[in-house]
């Protein structure tokens, strides 16, 4: 089973601009390149999609022969997920058959009541991705998000994020293009809540009954992916995508 969560709102593509892209490219392989739970053909695995709501982008995952073998859980916030369902059938000529749509705010909502209510089934393995939402998140959402993963998926799950280096929140222009991209968060009324030191990041998610396998800033994975394709768009040294699995025992 595939399972996107977003909650975002459309107008906020104007903050993240090309590096959500990115992330989208990161995603798919960290998520889906080499994880055991996309056995193939295995009826028993899903992925936990947890997207930003950019309605006119979202049918990316349909694309891929692995998420086409899955049954979908789409969790948006509900007008966005209005638009979204719209603008995926419109691409794909009609909504995926495999797909249940679960609206969901995440600062007011129940995650996991919504979802077990959806049909997810805990006992299977599970790719969880998060993109582009938590920096517009308050630090309570997060982390109740996060500390759900564990009990919605089985050992051999993977959790795929994209947070905010805490440097950007600082007054100086720290890290390059920080300072611009907070007001223009703050300028459409979005204003980024949410950020994690990169070098305590592994303890962060271990708190919450994750292990953190890998991250890497999305200049990294520029180079790591898009450079040798001789695509070299730009680039955020504050935006990070994190991998993490449920802890054992």
């Amino acid at each position: 089973m595939f399972v996107s969560l977003s909650a975002r709102q459309p107008r906020r593509k104007a903050v993240w601009g090309p590096t959500r892209t990115l992330a989208a490219v990161a995603l798919a392989l960290l998520a889906l390149g080499s994880s055991d739970a996309f056995a193939a053909g295995s009826h028993q695995s899903r992925a936990a999609r947890v997207r930003p709501g950019r309605p006119n982008s979202n049918a990316r995952a349909y694309r891929l022969d692995v998420v086409r073998r899955m049954r979908v859980f789409e969790v948006d916030e509900p007008a966005t997920q209005a638009v979204k369902r719209e603008r995926i059938a419109e691409r794909l000529g009609s909504e995926p058959a495999q797909t249940t749509w679960v609206p969901v705010d995440f600062e007011r909502d129940d995650l996991g009541e919504a979802l077990t209510g959806a049909g997810l089934d805990p006992s299977a393995r599970a790719v969880f991705t998060w993109e582009g939402v938590t920096p517009y998140l308050d630090p309570e959402a997060v982390d109740a998000t996060l500390r759900l993963v564990p009990t919605l998926s089985a050992p051999g799950s993977r959790l795929v994020f994209t947070y905010l280096d805490r440097k950007a929140f600082s007054d100086g222009d720290e890290m390059t293009g920080s300072v611009a991209a907070m007001e223009r968060a703050r300028r459409v009324g979005e204003p980024f809540k949410f950020g994690l030191d990169p070098a305590q990041a592994d303890v962060y998610l271990a708190e919450r009954g994750l292990e953190l396998t890998e991250q890497v800033s999305s200049v990294d994975l520029a180079e790591r992916y898009l450079h040798p394709l001789g695509r070299r768009p730009p680039t955020s040294p504050f935006f990070n995508v994190a991998v993490a699995t449920p802890k054992s025992g």
